[in-house]
């Protein structure tokens, strides 16, 4: 994120929000990125952003 890239989140890329404490869902894991993303000057996508581009990237795949 700090080099300007997107990020993976979700249950499928990790498991843990801290080393023992194991995640039961996706929001913890958004929510800390969506503070660290902030905290690099970043703003995340918005849910009409992300359909943009999934639009976008399955037009190119056809």
């Amino acid at each position: 994120m700090y080099m300007g890239k997107n990020i993976r989140i979700g249950l499928e890329n990790t498991l843990y929000y801290r080393r023992i404490e194991v995640v039961q869902n996706n929001l913890k894991l958004v929510k800390r990125m969506v503070r660290r993303a902030k905290e690099f000057g970043r703003e995340p996508a918005t849910v009409e952003e992300i359909r943009e581009i999934f639009n976008f990237i399955l037009y190119l795949s056809f």
